[in-house]
C-alpha cells in the first residue's frame, strides 16, 4: 500500500464524521450478498454475537475473512476455546449414545458417570495427539478437569425430572435456512443446538452448554451479549419450519459443583427473552442492510479481540464521539441504544 494512502486512511479514522475507514462501506455494499439477508446465506448465532459486540470486528472477520494472527498455544493449560471444543465433543458423544436412557432415569447416576469418564478419557487421549501439552503434571491436571466437569454434567442431568431426549447438536437451517421475523424485516439463520428435550406434560427444553461460568438473572440481567444465542435458538426451534411445539424452558448450563449451574428462562422470563431477541436481531439486520460497521464504543468489547492492533489506541473513544455527534441513521441509532443498555460480548465456551 502506498504511503499516501496510509496517511489518507489515518486521516479518515480521525475525522469527526464516519468514513469508510470506520466501516461505512457505502454504495459498493449493494454488490455484497450479506449473510443473514438471503436464504442462500444464513447467519449463525456466533456471527450475530460478533456483529452486535463490535460491527467493525464482524466486517474484518466475517465479511473480509481476515484471519486472527497465528500464535503458539499454551503448553501448560488448554486454552478456553480448545477446551470448550473438547468438552462439547465429549458431551455430544455421551448424549448420542446414552441421552435417551439418562433422561428416562434408567440405571444409576454412578453408572452413567463411569461411562462418561470412559468417553472423556478416550476423547482426551485422541485430542492429546494434536495439542502440545507439556509435562505429566499438566496432562494429569487437564485430564482431571475434563473428567470432573463431565461428571458434574451427568449429575445435573440426573437431578432433572424424567423427560424425553430429542437430540444433541441439533442442526437447524440446513439445507433450508430458518426464516425469522424480526424488528425491521426478515433474518435467515442456521446453527446447532447443544441439547433439546421434550418436557412433561408438554413443551420443549433448549439448552446450551458453557464451560465458562454463567450468571443467573438476578446477578446479571437479560442482555444481548449473554443471551442472544439462547434466544436465537428458542426462536429457531419454534419457527414453523422446525417444530409445532413451544419452548417452555431455555437455559445456559455450566457443569459446576460450586454454583447454580443454569442461567434459565421460563414463563415471563422466557417471554421477555423472545421479545428482546427479536429486537436485538433487528438491530443486527439493520446494520447488515445498510452496510454500516462502526467500531464498538465500549472498551470491554475489545478485551479478547485479535484485531485490536488494527484499530489502534483510543479507537473506542473515537467511535463513541462520532456516534454521539450524529446525525445517525435509524439503524445506527438502534445500535447506540443497544450499547447504552450494556451490551457486551459472550466469551464463554
Amino acid at each position: 500500500m502506498r504511503l499516501d494512502r496510509v496517511q489518507e486512511i489515518a486521516a479518515e479514522t480521525e475525522a469527526e464524521a464516519f468514513t469508510p475507514a470506520d466501516g461505512q462501506v457505502g454504495a459498493s455494499w449493494r454488490a455484497v450478498v450479506a449473510p443473514g439477508l438471503v436464504p442462500e446465506r444464513p447467519i449463525s448465532a456466533s456471527a450475530l454475537a460478533t456483529l452486535l459486540g463490535c460491527p467493525h470486528r464482524f466486517l474484518l472477520q466475517n465479511i473480509l475473512h481476515l484471519d486472527e494472527p497465528a500464535g503458539r498455544p499454551s503448553t501448560d493449560t488448554i486454552d478456553a476455546r480448545a477446551y470448550g471444543s473438547l468438552f462439547h465433543a465429549v458431551a455430544e458423544a455421551f448424549f448420542r449414545a446414552h441421552g435417551a436412557a439418562i433422561c428416562s432415569h434408567e440405571g444409576t447416576v454412578e453408572q452413567w458417570q463411569a461411562r462418561a469418564r470412559q468417553i472423556a478419557a478416550k476423547k482426551f487421549d485422541e485430542w492429546r495427539a494434536e495439542y502440545p501439552l507439556r509435562g505429566e503434571d499438566s496432562v494429569a491436571r487437564e485430564r482431571q478437569r475434563l473428567v470432573r466437569q463431565v461428571e458434574q454434567l451427568v449429575d445435573i442431568e440426573w437431578q432433572k425430572p424424567r423427560r424425553e431426549f430429542i437430540a444433541t447438536e441439533l442442526s437447524f437451517g440446513d439445507p433450508r435456512a430458518v426464516e425469522l421475523s424480526v424488528t425491521g424485516g426478515t433474518l435467515y439463520v442456521a446453527g446447532q443446538i447443544d441439547r433439546v428435550d421434550r418436557l412433561r406434560p408438554a413443551g420443549l427444553s433448549v439448552r446450551d452448554l458453557k464451560t465458562g461460568r454463567v450468571h443467573d438473572l438476578g446477578e446479571e440481567p437479560l442482555n444481548a451479549g449473554r443471551d442472544l444465542q439462547i434466544g436465537l435458538y428458542t426462536l429457531a426451534l419454534e419457527s414453523p419450519a422446525s417444530s409445532t411445539e413451544k419452548v417452555t424452558h431455555a437455559a445456559y448450563v455450566h457443569p459446576s459443583a460450586a454454583q447454580d449451574p443454569e442461567r434459565s428462562f421460563e414463563q415471563s422470563e422466557l417471554k421477555a427473552l423472545r421479545e428482546r431477541t427479536r429486537e436485538w436481531l433487528g438491530v443486527a439486520r439493520g446494520l447488515l442492510a445498510i452496510g454500516s460497521f462502526p467500531r464498538t464504543p465500549l472498551a470491554s468489547d475489545c478485551v479478547y479481540c485479535p484485531f485490536r492492533p488494527a484499530c489502534g489506541e483510543g479507537a473506542q473513544e473515537q467511535s463513541a464521539a462520532k456516534l454521539a455527534a450524529g446525525p445517525l441513521s435509524p439503524e445506527l441509532e438502534a445500535f447506540v441504544k443497544l450499547k447504552e443498555e450494556g451490551q457486551g460480548e459472550d466469551t464463554g465456551g
